[in-house]
């Protein structure tokens, strides 16, 4: 077993270097050690492929990197095909409420608030929609969009009143965004959008996810680390 690491770890030192570099095997097989005594064991792949890299040319580097987020790219797609049922029946029942007039709602803090927005904005020009149709709220307001709003995402109330400025009515539907699931602004949205007769729907990153559970549609996709 340690001449087969042995020889892993001199493997990186072959090609993708300038002509004339002398290799560093030595140096390596000491990285080697220590990645192993430090019980490291599952960071020891990464890093071993972030030494690896230091080695390649510019071309090489980009090519690497392009596999690897091709395999991340495609084990995502494999679960989130896993939601496709559920996916389909949260599109078919928003169909239903903004058929009736209701509108679509999307609510999220941070990053997830900013998908939303971007969402919304996107659909007036690409599907003909007005803008009082498709409405998002990010926790702590517009300014929130460009400039961090700490600690907005933790009081449900301001999910509830971004709500009550819209005079969210059971038509309308709700969508919730929340990397973690449990985001109390979102929580707060969530269940005052239930207590109105509101359609909700959870788009989380977490199986089980609290906010899948407040939802009539979790789309809980298990995104990985």
């Amino acid at each position: 077993n340690m001449m087969c690491e042995n020889d892993n770890y001199a493997e990186f030192g072959r090609g993708r270097r300038n002509k004339g570099e002398k290799r560093d095997r030595k140096g390596l097989r000491k990285i080697g050690r220590a990645i192993k005594t430090a019980a490291l064991a599952p960071a020891r792949g990464a890093f071993l492929a972030l030494v690896r890299l230091n080695f390649r040319g510019s071309a090489s580097r980009f090519n690497l990197l392009n596999e690897q987020g091709r395999k991340k790219l495609f084990e995502k797609w494999d679960k989130l095909g896993g939601k496709r049922d559920a996916i389909e029946k949260a599109i078919d029942a928003v169909v239903d409420r903004m058929l009736q007039g209701g509108r679509l709602v999307y609510l999220g803090a941070g990053t997830s608030g900013r998908l939303g927005v971007l969402d919304a904005a996107e659909c007036g020009p690409t599907f003909s929609v007005s803008t009082d149709q498709v409405v998002a709220f990010i926790a702590g307001g517009d300014s929130a969009l460009r400039l961090p709003a700490e600690g907005a995402e933790d009081r449900p109330e301001l999910g509830i009143a971004d709500l009550k400025s819209i005079n969210l009515k059971a038509t309308d539907c709700v969508v919730g965004i929340a990397a973690s699931g449990r985001t109390p602004y979102v929580l707060g949205a969530l269940d005052y959008a239930n207590s109105v007769g509101a359609l909700t729907i959870a788009i989380t990153c977490n199986p089980n996810s609290e906010a899948g559970k407040r939802s009539a549609h979790a789309l809980d996709v298990d995104s990985g680390p």
